[in-house]
């Protein structure tokens, strides 16, 4: 593929102008040997995949298949396309070709801008939450809400947690909420993560649930055993990394006269078959709490909640990532998340009850976010 590559560039750009062709020459040539060196890396390490290097490498692969693989089929299939339409005349099609080439463009550019700045451009949202009858001892409370850290992803790039730490340090939070996610396929992701999450400091503690992926679900070949061993391993990770964690069971916080009860259960199974969680047990003991938070990790979980659990105010999801591309405007936002998940992003609203989503810090599947950066949120609780 690579020779048939080259001769076809060569022969598309031989009538632009020197130093154009040279550049364009140049710039192929290094996605050439990106794409070759990580396909190497992949394949000498194909041992390992759960592993943080592991998970770097795969997502590796799919950048590389996406930004160099996907585009020079693109390319070969219309400029070849044109080359049959005019296979009598000789040539080729050149609106095909430029096409071909324009998209491949478009696909480069936005490959690069979501793995070297949208990935990393972590946005802080503020939201307030109106509570009807909130007391007057939580006015103001505050809860930065973050998600789907997948630390895999962040293998070499530790400095990204720290900076994430010492924003919501900054924020001098009442509780720090996270709502799973911790790991994409394995515990060996964690690596020494717990110490770096560690130092996320809030005023009545942090608190967190398992997701989906947290269980080792997404393993391959994992039998019951091995899950049930990555759910004790990571959970006890997620201890040590300075949170509460709430599995199918809560807590009660004292803030001033008010009793506020967080709320969390686990949630397992593999997309598109999530099991959600049995709130009974969690639930238990809250229903005298002047203020009810539930952590769940998939928001489609809400319709359950909504329905057999009216009396709980708050609750706080994240999961779908926003799928990693779309856009967010002052009043549309638009995600392929939503032909999946009919609430995404952001607020939402039934009666007295109240979800937000959060669509995460981390990356799965492909190392770049394209219009949906990570998100820490900050949650201001305001009386009606």
């Amino acid at each position: 593929l690579a020779p048939l590559t080259c001769l076809t560039l060569l022969k598309i750009s031989s009538r632009w102008h020197k130093y154009s062709r040279i550049v364009f020459l140049f710039i192929n040539a290094l996605l050439t040997i990106y794409a070759v060196f990580t396909a190497l890396r992949v394949a000498l390490r194909a041992d390992d995949p759960a592993t943080p290097a592991g998970i770097r490498n795969g997502l590796s692969m799919s950048l590389a298949l996406l930004m160099v693989v996907l585009p020079t089929f693109m390319l070969l299939a219309l400029h070849y396309a044109g080359v049959l339409v005019k296979i009598r005349k000789g040539g080729y099609l050149r609106s095909l070709t430029g096409t071909a080439l324009a998209l491949w463009g478009v696909v480069l550019l936005l490959c690069l801008g979501g793995t070297l700045i949208g990935r990393n451009n972590i946005t802080t949202e503020r939201v307030e939450i109106s509570i009807p009858s909130l007391r007057s001892d939580l006015e103001g409370f505050t809860i930065v809400h973050i998600s789907d850290l997948h630390l895999g992803g962040f293998y070499r790039r530790e400095k990204r947690i720290l900076e994430t730490a010492d924003i919501i340090n900054g924020l001098k939070p009442d509780i720090i909420v996270n709502t799973g996610d911790f790991i994409t396929l394995g515990h060996l992701e964690f690596g020494r993560f717990d110490t770096l999450l560690a130092t996320m400091r809030s005023r009545y503690g942090n608190f967190a649930i398992l997701g989906n992926h947290d269980s080792g679900t997404y393993l391959h070949g994992a039998d019951a055993h091995m899950t049930m061993m990555t759910t004790w391993l990571v959970s006890d990770l997620i201890e040590a990394s300075g949170y509460t964690l709430l599995n199918r069971c809560n807590i009660i916080l004292s803030v001033g006269n008010s009793r506020v009860a967080i709320i969390g259960a686990e949630t397992g199974g593999k997309h598109p078959d999530i099991v959600h969680p049995d709130l009974t047990e969690a639930v238990k003991g809250t229903i005298d709490a002047d203020l009810r938070i539930l952590l769940t990790h998939d928001p489609n979980h809400w319709e359950e909640v909504t329905e057999d659990y009216p009396g709980i105010e708050l609750t706080l999801a994240g999961h779908t990532h926003g799928m990693q591309i779309g856009y967010i405007g002052r009043k549309r936002k638009w995600s392929p998340s939503q032909y999946s998940y009919q609430r995404w992003h952001g607020l939402y609203r039934k009666e007295d009850m109240q979800l937000y989503v959060n669509r995460g810090l981390g990356v799965i599947g492909l190392p770049l976010r394209i219009g949906m950066p990570p998100e820490i949120t900050v949650i201001t609780l305001r009386g009606e």
